[in-house]
């Protein structure tokens, strides 16, 4: 399965959490400074509605699973000013950004990290959070020994048409 190439269009769902992962308008000005407007926080919301939120893939490397991600017609890269670094976006301008997958067979889930760099999208769950949006963020791809992968860096990754509709 780690050299089948993914679907074009996708559902996203965190492992940690079992919650989709989709997109939000931002509501705090404090991120939105220097961030254009009709910016969108790639985020993990309990509360989505049906159907799930898609993204689509766009395969850019034939030798192994890397993709641009697009949110809708928006691109899907992380912040570039300081103040948001580290942050995931759905970014109405180009360009996207690249994420290698790779199938973690022990987890049925993929890690997504970003091109050249060992930052991973990670899902900042805790039981405190567990009711609000959270903010997908880039952090170092976190390998914990033989048990795997840290959960929040887990997702799946499966066909929008075979997702079932709540």
């Amino acid at each position: 399965m780690s050299d089948t190439p993914l679907p074009p269009q996708v559902v996203i769902r965190s492992v940690v959490s079992d919650q989709f992962v989709g997109t939000t308008a931002i509501a705090d000005d404090a991120i939105a400074t220097g961030v254009p407007p009709e910016t969108k926080l790639i985020i993990v919301n309990p509360t989505i509605t049906v159907p799930p939120p898609q993204f689509q893939l766009r395969r850019v490397d034939g030798t192994q699973l890397v993709y641009d991600i697009f949110a809708g017609n928006d691109y899907v890269r992380d912040g570039e000013p300081e103040h948001v670094r580290g942050l995931v976006f759905a970014f109405a301008n180009p360009p996207a950004q690249k994420f290698v997958f790779t199938y973690v067979e022990k987890h049925s889930a993929y890690t997504i990290v970003k091109l050249g760099t060992n930052d991973a999208l990670t899902d900042p769950y805790s039981e405190e959070i567990a009711d609000a949006e959270r903010s997908i963020r880039l952090q170092p791809l976190d390998k914990l020994g033989n048990s795997g992968y840290h959960p929040g860096q887990l997702f799946t990754v499966k066909d929008a048409e075979d997702e079932p509709q709540k």
